[in-house]
């Protein structure tokens, strides 16, 4: 066995395993996708192969400079029309819809990262750059999903946690239940009525956060608003929320790099080209502890949750 190595990965949407295995000429990484959904990050490389491991025993290479897909088991170059019709043996699910939305991305030259940690490299060529973000919410000991072991689903609650926490350090708001982050966790849990199964809808999201607050202190009131449509609030609207300290929660349609995800958005780097204009929201995703970043997409948006303190 002296040609394998055997390592160990942690329990996450996405385990990159490229310096871990020490690789040189390609990116693996684990991704978790939930059934029925197609895969949601499609990107490429300038040196390394990505190689698709779909199910069953076939493994898939995609070259880079051609846009070729390889069957890495028998080295034949896969096309199209086969992939959408293709399965093995030992597995019947349908993986038509990913190989067309990764065919579709090459076709295009698409570039789209899976998590971005810096819009920069991405935005060449702008005229103007614009920073803002709540006073020093980028350095809040955010937490994630896997801080809050034995639920599932809980991604409300996991950002409104990440909120109040957010508060105590932007802010110094006293909204921490006992100093202790697993009980504001919680609470939040129950008073936003998570369920396992449907997660949180935002209007229970919005009310739980206002009864969690108006709890802990009466002077609260009224801080949580209704929930807004993003389509509605608009991109600007949610600038002008960062540069008047309103904390703002996400509801990321099915459809984001997230699926059906909340988020929680403290800042925003707004790049202005000629003829368009990017903006990216800082967020803690409650994937990563660390600052992560989300394009600005009304479609792929739906809901927001706003806090004033």
């Amino acid at each position: 066995m002296s040609n394998f190595m055997k390592v160990s990965s942690e329990s996450a949407p996405r385990v990159e395993l490229h310096e871990k295995l020490g690789l040189t000429g390609a990116e693996i990484s684990i991704n978790t996708i939930g059934a029925g959904e197609c895969v949601p990050f499609i990107h490429s490389h300038k040196q390394n192969e990505e190689i698709y491991y779909v199910g069953g025993y076939d493994y898939f290479a995609v070259n880079e400079g051609t846009g070729t897909v390889k069957n890495l088991n028998t080295q034949e170059e896969v096309q199209s029309v086969s992939i959408d019709t293709y399965n093995n043996s030992t597995d019947t699910s349908d993986y038509s819809d990913m190989w067309k939305a990764i065919y579709k991305a090459y076709e295009k030259k698409a570039v789209v990262p899976v998590f971005i940690k810096d819009p920069s490299p991405m935005e060449d060529g702008y005229k103007s750059l614009n920073i803002r973000n709540i006073v020093d919410s980028t350095f809040a000991p955010y937490k994630t999903m896997n801080d809050f072991v034995g639920n599932i689903g809980d991604c409300g609650p996991v950002a409104a946690t990440n909120l109040m926490i957010m508060a105590k350090h932007s802010f110094g708001e006293d909204v921490l239940l006992d100093g202790t982050i697993k009980n504001v966790y919680d609470e939040l849990f129950k008073t936003t009525g998570c369920d396992p199964k449907n997660g949180t809808y935002p209007n229970f999201l919005s009310s739980g956060i206002n009864q969690y607050l108006t709890s802990i202190n009466k002077k609260y009131t009224g801080a949580t608003r209704e929930f807004q449509f993003v389509s509605d609030v608009g991109v600007n609207g949610m600038m002008s929320n960062v540069k008047n300290q309103i904390c703002q929660i996400i509801q990321l349609d099915k459809g984001s790099l997230y699926g059906a995800h909340y988020v929680y958005t403290f800042g925003y780097e707004e790049y202005v080209h000629t003829n368009k204009t990017n903006v990216y929201f800082m967020i803690a995703d409650g994937w990563n502890s660390g600052v992560r970043y989300i394009l600005y997409d009304k479609d792929k948006m739906l809901t927001l949750v706003t806090v004033k303190f």
